[in-house]
């Protein structure tokens, strides 16, 4: 393979390196402000992931083009994969955020529940 297509295969994964970081900007921009810190190193790991991944594959480009399979796939599937851990740990986290919240509702509704029964349970004895 030529040099010149190194360098092109380059200046495509770049692109879409970058315009994945933008897809998941804007994706994230629409979450509260509570969860920024978390968007943000959400964002960067992306980010990274996204420049390791760059140079993994332009080193991978031989065997593949050897082998006559196709490069587009297999990198759109590494890409599904990533996206999908990354979402899978972002709705964790965000879940993880929200437990304590909901269970000392559910406490406090628990409680009102017992007081109140007690309560009646008196009144009518």
């Amino acid at each position: 393979m030529p040099p010149a297509s190194f360098l092109y295969l380059r200046m495509d994964l770049a692109i879409r390196g970058l315009l994945c970081f933008h897809t998941n900007l804007m994706v994230f921009s629409f979450i509260s402000l509570k969860n920024f810190d978390v968007i943000l190193i959400g964002i960067t790991l992306n980010l990274y992931n996204d420049l390791v991944n760059i140079v993994i594959l332009t080193m991978l480009t031989f065997p593949f083009k050897e082998h006559e399979i196709s490069f587009h796939f297999f990198v759109s599937s590494i890409s599904f994969n990533r996206r999908l851990q990354f979402s899978l740990y972002m709705y964790f986290t965000h879940f993880i955020k929200f437990i304590p919240r909901y269970f000392i509702i559910f406490v406090v509704i628990a409680k009102g529940i017992i007081f109140s029964s007690f309560f009646f349970l008196t009144l009518h004895y």
